[in-house]
């Protein structure tokens, strides 16, 4: 019965819970396709760099449905990347509209974005798209 409750109030709604067994990550809403309410705003990030692949692909796919800031590393930061930096100063650069680069991690990255840059919260933060695996200490 829970369930069919959910399921009904996610479909009336428009959205779906996504989460994973990582106690880190959330159960957020999702968008169902073909339901659009209002645009909504993405946050990027990454630890392979402003200029990886994967991440520029992910913003060229998103910014037609929604409002796609990016905020990532200058350079490659793998193996730090859930790390935050707290006795150096960030620099951040804006490289174009919506488009930030920064001398720290990820971490570092979406804390500068949500107190620096956005002047409102994200409807959702996607981080990890990487060329190669994705692994952690959770694999």
């Amino acid at each position: 019965m829970i369930g069919t409750w959910r399921s009904l109030v996610a479909h009336t709604l428009g959205v779906r819970g996504v989460g994973g067994s990582n106690p880190l990550v959330p159960t957020i809403p999702i968008p169902f396709p073909g339901i659009r309410k209002s645009m909504k705003t993405l946050l990027l990030t990454n630890d392979d760099g402003f200029l990886s692949p994967g991440l520029r692909n992910l913003k060229k796919a998103l910014s037609d449905r929604y409002d796609v800031y990016v905020v990532a590393p200058d350079r490659e930061r793998s193996a730090i990347s859930m790390s935050l930096t707290i006795n150096t100063p960030l620099r951040l650069n804006q490289i174009g509209e919506k488009e930030f680069t920064l001398d720290g991690t990820p971490v570092d990255c979406i804390n500068v974005a949500l107190h620096e840059v956005m002047n409102h919260q994200p409807d959702f933060i996607v981080s990890g798209m990487n060329e190669g695996e994705n692994l952690c200490e959770d694999v």
